[in-house]
């Protein structure tokens, strides 16, 4: 309850939210109140949060919001473009949402999310425009889990421009007799997709130092990368902890995958 209360203070401008219920397989409908005030909200929270192996989920109805569903992320939430919320929705997955600033309103929030969804290695089937998330407090109970969402951070605070702006690709602009456009796109050559490699890379440092932990991972292939993402340190710190799991869990697990 007192995570659900303290998700729905994270966005205080809101003046009304969209909440729907599913049944375990996702087949019955059980809630869908498309525009609820807040109070409303919080009146029905203990009878939604009561209910038994239901999916409970939520968006705050504003026309800046901007939703991500990132998996595994390793970053550090504090520091992340101003996040509103970001709630765990099991084991080393998380929800994430952010309301665009108005002085970037010439940019639409789609746009916004468009630009995380690449930048963040976010899911691009479960970051719609419209899309819901789970309600923190609520269970997820997919088949083989039985975990309660719950929030990891919360703020008040707008998307950061600055940090945002980082993320994003450039346009540049060239002039073209009496007016601005962007350059003639030249023929793209191959383009090589080297994560392949960092992945057998990774798991190699693991096998061949067994008891090393992550950062010593990270330290040690500081300058080895051969991929390269918008976020190379989200990249990096993702591929280091999957190679780790990976190497934990079964030593021949990577050999194989050169096969």
């Amino acid at each position: 309850m007192e995570a659900a209360l303290e998700f729905c203070g994270a966005f205080p401008e809101c003046s009304s939210f969209h909440v729907t219920a599913l049944s375990q397989d996702k087949k019955q409908c059980l809630v869908n109140r498309q525009s609820l005030s807040p109070q409303a909200v919080r009146t029905s929270l203990h009878q939604w949060l009561s209910l038994s192996r239901v999916h409970v989920f939520v968006r705050p109805l504003l026309g800046r919001l901007v939703f991500l569903d990132l998996d595994a992320f390793a970053g550090s939430w504090d520091t992340l473009i101003r996040l509103r919320a970001v709630a765990e929705t099991s084991a080393g997955h998380f929800q994430s949402w952010y309301v665009v600033p108005n002085n970037l309103a010439r940019k639409t929030a789609l746009w916004v999310q468009q630009q995380l969804t690449q930048a963040l290695c976010a899911d691009k089937a479960a970051c719609s425009g419209q899309q819901q998330g789970r309600l923190p407090g609520s269970c997820n109970c997919k088949p083989g889990k039985s975990h309660q969402v719950r929030i990891v951070h919360r703020s008040t605070h707008d998307l950061d421009e600055a940090v945002f702006l980082q993320l994003v690709p450039q346009v540049r602009l060239v002039v073209q007799g009496s007016r601005l456009a962007k350059p003639t796109p030249q023929p793209a050559g191959i383009t090589v997709d080297r994560s392949a490699a960092d992945w057998r890379m990774a798991c190699t440092y693991f096998e061949k130092n067994p008891g090393a932990t992550e950062q010593d991972a990270k330290r040690g292939l500081a300058s080895q990368w051969q991929a390269t993402r918008p976020n190379q340190g989200y990249y990096v710190d993702l591929t280091v902890k999957k190679a780790a799991e990976k190497v934990a869990g079964s030593t021949s697990a990577c050999r194989d995958l050169d096969k």
